[in-house]
């Protein structure tokens, strides 16, 4: 996997992956967790959450609350769609280990009604629930048997994956939050 990975990251860059190659489809032919793969898992599960606490840890409301650029969300608003989404995610896992290759739409938050919720709460709020919900995602998630990781969902871009799929589709999802946030925090703070 590891090899196949870095071609496909060493192809993208150069631009010589044929229009359409959807790189998640290598996920979908994961059966069970290999040791390595299990491993950055685990990692990222438990640990990715917390550098997201890092960025913002030192950050006072008013900046956190601030849309930096109108058309972009603020570091709170990030941060309740990722709480948001942690539970959209263990929901999606829980329908997927029902079988039957459930479809799921693609999550929009603004026509999520909770998601209103999660931008209602304090910030250190929402950091502290998403730790506790990661938690339970991580103890979840690495306590699978091998035969339920090969049971498929459906994403409408990206389509049937397994649930190491799903796993590396959410986390990096999250990364690239995590990334806005630092962003964020890195070129704006200097101008407060």
């Amino acid at each position: 996997m590891t090899r196949l990975s870095n071609l496909h990251f060493n192809a993208h860059i150069f631009g010589k992956l044929p229009i359409g190659f959807n790189p998640m489809v290598m996920l979908t032919t994961i059966h069970s967790w290999n040791t390595k793969m299990e491993e950055i898992i685990k990692y990222k599960l438990r640990n990715q959450y917390k550098e997201i606490e890092l960025f913002v840890s030192d950050q006072d409301k008013n900046f956190l609350n601030t849309r930096h650029r109108a058309d972009k969300w603020s570091i709170h608003e990030n941060l309740a769609h990722l709480g948001r989404y942690q539970e959209i995610f263990l929901h999606r896992v829980h329908e997927i280990l029902k079988g039957d290759n459930p479809a799921f739409g693609r999550y929009k938050a603004e026509m999520d009604e909770e998601f209103t919720i999660w931008e209602s709460k304090n910030t250190s709020l929402i950091i502290e629930e998403s730790k506790e919900k990661r938690k339970e995602i991580a103890e979840f998630i690495l306590g699978l048997k091998d035969y339920q990781l090969t049971n498929t969902g459906t994403h409408p871009k990206l389509g049937q994956m397994n649930i190491p799929g799903w796993c590396h589709f959410f986390l990096l999802h999250e990364s690239h939050h995590a990334y806005t946030i630092f962003w964020i925090v890195n070129e704006y703070r200097k101008t407060q």
